[in-house]
């Protein structure tokens, strides 16, 4: 007969975690009470239309730019590459995380204050900022 059967040899469980890393826009326009800037991206997933928002208050707060209008808060965080870059890099987080709600069939993702705050070295909502250059292409 054979040998007895000293150990099972089974092939090791591999698992593998995929990264999804969406490129957010800024809408063109506030969300429909003026308040928060929405950002669109799609779910290559799903092929389904991924939205964050955040509060233009909870963007003034943090940063400190208190005489910031709403319109200019969306338009820098549609300009300045840092802000649109930084916006999307914490909704793509929240989103890995699970930190969204459903609505009509969309992923909707709330950036919350505290996640500015986290993260707030990487964005330039004031003048101060930026360099004057960036100041001068701005204001055209």
């Amino acid at each position: 007969m054979g040998e007895p059967i000293d150990s099972v040899h089974i092939a090791p469980y591999v698992s593998y975690s995929i990264v999804i890393q969406m490129h957010f826009a800024v809408r063109p326009a506030l969300s429909a009470d003026s308040t928060k800037i929405v950002l669109v991206a799609i779910d290559p997933i799903s092929l389904m239309a991924v939205y964050a928002m955040v509060f233009c208050d909870d963007i003034r707060h943090v940063f400190g730019v208190r005489g910031a209008s709403n319109e200019l808060l969306r338009e820098r965080a549609s300009v300045r590459e840092a802000n649109r870059e930084g916006l999307s890099d914490i909704a793509n987080n929240l989103f890995q995380v699970g930190r969204y709600t459903l609505n009509q069939g969309s992923h909707v993702i709330d950036i919350r204050r505290e996640d500015l705050i986290a993260t707030k070295d990487q964005f330039a909502w004031d003048k101060s900022d930026i360099p004057a250059v960036s100041d001068r292409m701005e204001a055209k």
